[in-house]
């Protein structure tokens, strides 16, 4: 009877391997997942520049004023141009609205995707619940 009992519990070098195993593979899992990280971070800073770039008044106010002198070289009525470059202005600058938006789409995603994991380590484990 005490052999029986000697074999249910688990011995200290195999609680050892065990852990060094789930180590190994959350060591695996963060290997596939850095560099997926780091593309993301460099993306959502270019989609950042994009949006704050407007805001640069230097190279707005380039683009503004190739625009003006495109429409100007096609021999467009003055009235029509001045109406067209204010246009233009005016969706340049909704642009800076719109990263905030997306900022707090974002965070609300995120928010969303939390309540859904807790969701299902409820319904796995629903004695700790």
């Amino acid at each position: 009877m005490e052999e029986r009992e000697g074999r249910e519990k688990p011995s200290p070098e195999i609680k050892v391997k065990v852990e060094e195993t789930d180590v190994e593979e959350l060591r695996e899992v963060l290997n596939a997942v850095t560099p997926f990280l780091e593309k993301l971070k460099d993306w959502i800073k270019e989609i950042i520049g994009v949006f704050t770039s407007g805001l640069d008044g230097k190279k707005l106010g380039e683009d503004i004023g190739k625009f003006y002198q495109e429409l100007k070289a096609q021999g467009l009525p003055e009235e029509l141009i001045i109406e067209m470059v204010k246009d233009y202005y005016k969706r340049r600058m909704e642009i800076v609205p719109s990263l905030e938006k997306l900022i707090e789409s974002l965070t609300k995603l995120k928010e969303l995707r939390r309540e859904e994991e807790e969701e299902e380590r409820k319904e796995e484990n629903p004695s700790r619940g």
